[in-house]
């Protein structure tokens, strides 16, 4: 085979990444290209799906949607220069989602690297570094192997993360002396679980407590065995909540499931919070959005954070420490039982905070007469099927399905949500890649306009490869978050374009509707997932007013609300 000059043989570099990847499993592949094709052509050859996008960010989006959706190695390959700077702001997600994605970038050849005046080069391994779990650039044909082995290994090992590989232009066509791959078994990764002493320590420090709560995050949701977050709430008697990144981790109809963390923790369920002895938290970092207006009790109370990672830990709060693998520690804790006679009427006081909940949300819905997000969010809980992904975006209207009971997931469902960088466009790109991963699930993504906007270059993509998604886009005409703060302020909006749809365009194979008033959303959602199963992607384009905003981002400032000042 001819590329440009270079003849490709089976024993290239370009090969040998390709073996490594069909040895770990690997089927699914998101990027674009460099210009030579090469690996690309060889990844195709070797019977692993290759999604070319038209935007090198959207394909790292993609590949982590798919890593998180799959819960296994996601992987983007990208050009050199420019191509690959065009990523950092997916690295940046891969990174604070913890997802496992291989970054492979060709980049300038060894001869001439260096030296500053080469097409498109750039320092693409310091710029990366920082947010790579590893990252290595290529300095011999034969070092692949090894390099190859090391950079999966280390994604997907202990607190995964992505890796990074970059391949010097002349160094991919070297041909390695030997295929290491044809007899290579991958790594089976061991649990880890702290030690007696310190279990034991955690078993005194919550018999000793008489109202608990748990804190279940998205590290939750990389285990083999998610019964046992059900199994150990009920051993524990404890009100459940999640992180946003932890949605999906336990079903959102258990009953002892109480809604999400912080930020988004309905006002009611806060007598639960003020009323707490201990907090565990499982899997998640205890960022800034989970602890929102929790912090006087997290501070006041003892808590117990279980994670794989020395990193995952918020050292802000002083806490008992247990690392290792949570499934292992939550297995150990439950090996013995722990007397609590008061703990049902702990839940029993969760039950009725609950249902003050669902009682509010009534009050909310189908009393306007213009079109609400939790109009739309209660007719996609009453509508959709159970085997569903929601993929989210963090905008200012979309945030209304982050507050539990107005979206709810039912058993079987699942969340893919944006990390703390909530970067604009995630939620709509990510989608194609839980699509890949999860085929026989409907996926549906709850996005604003400006994010949908910012995500269109690739709905071609979308299109030519027949992926079928559901796009909800919740259209205020531009920027929600800005616009609603700007307005706050006395200042006319620049950043919304009331006088008409702020999408930028759609394609005439895609099936689209438009919806502005609640009487319209059964027959629209009807038609939309009739599309979807015969197919099609969809954009049910529902137009919200700006000022349609959950109670508890009324006041925003900044990042959060007005608390902040």
């Amino acid at each position: 085979m001819i590329i440009g000059s270079r003849s490709m043989t089976s024993n290239t570099v370009w090969y040998a990444i390709t073996q490594a990847l069909k040895c770990n499993g690997v089927t699914q592949v998101f990027g674009l290209p460099s210009d030579d094709l090469a690996l690309m052509i060889e990844i195709k050859k070797n019977n692993i799906n290759f999604l070319i996008t038209k935007d090198q960010r959207n394909a790292m989006f993609m590949a982590t949607g798919y890593s998180l959706a799959m819960n296994q190695l996601g992987v983007c390959v990208v050009g050199k220069g420019p191509a690959m700077m065009n990523c950092m702001t997916g690295v940046l997600e891969a990174d604070a989602q913890c997802a496992p994605v291989l970054i492979i970038a060709t980049s300038t050849k060894t001869e001439k690297y260096g030296f500053n005046r080469s097409f498109q080069e750039a320092n693409q391994y310091e710029v990366v570094s920082p947010l790579a779990k590893w990252a290595h650039r290529v300095e011999s044909a034969d070092s692949i192997h090894w390099v190859m082995k090391k950079a999966i290994f280390l994604a997907t090992s202990g607190s995964p993360g992505p890796v990074y590989i970059e391949i010097p232009e002349d160094i991919g066509f070297q041909q390695v002396q030997k295929n290491e791959f044809s007899s290579y078994i991958p790594t089976i990764h061991s649990k880890l679980s702290a030690d007696v002493e310190n279990i034991n320590k955690a078993r005194r420090m919550i018999k000793e407590s008489t109202k608990p709560i748990i804190i279940y995050g998205g590290g939750t949701k990389r285990g083999r065995d998610r019964h046992i977050l059900k199994a150990f709430a009920e051993w524990l008697r404890a009100p459940i909540f999640v992180t946003a990144s932890g949605r999906g981790a336990i079903s959102e109809e258990d009953p002892l499931f109480c809604g999400l963390a912080g930020l988004y923790c309905p006002a009611h369920m806060m007598e639960l919070i003020t009323q707490s002895d201990l907090f565990i938290s499982v899997g998640s970092r205890l960022e800034e959005t989970a602890t929102f207006g929790w912090e006087a009790s997290l501070k006041a109370n003892k808590i117990i954070q279980i994670n794989i990672s020395e990193q995952g830990f918020n050292l802000l709060y002083d806490s008992f420490n247990l690392q290792g693998d949570a499934e292992e520690i939550l297995s150990k804790l439950m090996e013995t039982s722990i007397p609590r006679e008061d703990s049902y009427q702990w839940i029993e006081f969760a039950e009725n905070l609950k249902n003050h909940l669902f009682r509010e949300k009534d009050a909310v819905t189908y009393h306007y007469n213009q079109l609400r997000v939790a109009d739309i969010l209660n007719v996609l809980n009453s509508y959709l099927p159970k085997e569903v992904v929601f993929v989210h975006e963090n905008g200012l209207q979309d945030m209304w399905s982050y507050f539990y009971p107005y979206h709810a997931l039912k058993a079987g469902q699942d969340a893919i949500t944006p990390s703390e960088q909530t970067p604009l466009g995630f939620g709509a790109a990510a989608a194609v890649g839980v699509a890949q991963a999860q085929k026989d699930k409907m996926v549906v993504a709850i996005v604003g306009d400006g994010a949908f906007n910012l995500f269109q270059s690739d709905l071609s993509t979308v299109v030519q490869n027949k992926i079928p998604i559901i796009y909800v886009v919740l259209n205020n005409g531009g920027y929600g978050w800005l616009a609603y703060q700007n307005k706050n302020n006395g200042a006319s909006s620049v950043f919304i374009h009331e006088e008409e749809s702020a999408l930028i365009g759609v394609h005439s194979n895609l099936h689209h509707l438009q919806v502005k008033s609640c009487h319209e959303l059964v027959d629209s959602i009807k038609e939309a997932m009739a599309a979807y199963r015969v197919g099609k992607s969809v954009i049910l384009e529902c137009f919200v007013q700006v000022n349609d905003v959950a109670y508890a981002l009324k006041d925003i400032y900044g990042d959060f609300p007005i608390k902040e000042r």
